[in-house]
């Protein structure tokens, strides 16, 4: 277990943004030895919140809000940027793994989060419903993580932004990636990868809470997220075989 008010000790921000000494992933900056990263921003903001810390939402919040496409007319719109330093999105996800923690301050500590840093957040999120929506109507159910995590951002926003109006396209993807798993299961295979059956988990967690118990998406998602986890308890504490982008460097 992560003890969190360790892991998340009062840390000095890059203006208003974690900066991570490594090279960054994306191509146009991967030159660089460290970088403001934005999803784990978003979880230190969240963890922050849920703690129920002093921090200086709007600056963190602002310096986020900047990293995503606004522009109705571009094919990213409502999408973001990993990094701060990157002058375009290269990496789409970081979409989903920096808008959830936005989602969850608001869905599990509302009560810390002040008005001043929801006028900031709501814009960012009815914004990118548009990149989620998009996504989720394009398919791709062959990439589980990755399509899995739209989805559930989609339904997790339906929920926070009582748009009603979403509902349809969110249950429409989600019958849509249960058939395809069924008939073909997991795609690429990302079940074997010790690193994106943590995020797929996710996924599933956040899409069964925002359903109705008693719907058969919901009976048909809790049958696949069980076969997931005996998949992975048959491994334990060892590498699937077979085996998918583990990340394992060093072993």
């Amino acid at each position: 277990m992560i003890d969190f008010n360790k892991y998340y000790e009062k840390k000095e921000l890059d203006n208003g943004m974690n900066r991570v000494y490594r090279h960054p992933h994306v191509t146009d900056i991967a030159h660089l030895e460290s970088a403001c990263e934005a999803c784990s921003t978003g979880a230190y903001y969240f963890v922050s919140r849920y703690l129920g810390r002093d921090i200086d939402g709007i600056t963190i919040l602002t310096e986020l809000s900047k990293l995503q496409d606004t522009n109705p007319e571009s094919e990213t719109y409502g999408c973001m940027k990993w990094y701060r330093e990157s002058w375009r999105i290269q990496d789409t996800n970081s979409a989903f793994f920096t808008l959830r923690y936005l989602c969850y301050a608001l869905k599990f500590c509302p009560q810390n989060i002040p008005a001043q840093d929801r006028e900031i957040m709501l814009p960012m999120l009815r914004c990118a419903v548009n990149w989620f929506k998009h996504e989720c109507k394009k398919g791709g159910f062959f990439y589980p993580n990755k399509i899995m995590s739209d989805g559930a951002m989609l339904l997790l926003l339906c929920d926070l932004l009582k748009d009603e109006a979403l509902i349809d396209d969110a249950l429409e993807f989600w019958t849509g990636w249960i058939d395809y798993t069924k008939e073909y299961g997991w795609g690429w295979g990302e079940n074997a990868s010790k690193n994106y059956t943590r995020v797929m988990k996710d996924a599933l967690i956040v899409a069964l809470m925002c359903m109705e118990k008693n719907s058969n998406i919901y009976k048909e998602l809790i049958s696949i997220y069980k076969k997931m986890l005996d998949y992975c308890a048959y491994h334990g504490e060892y590498e699937f075989v077979p085996s998918i982008r583990t990340y394992n460097y060093t072993g």
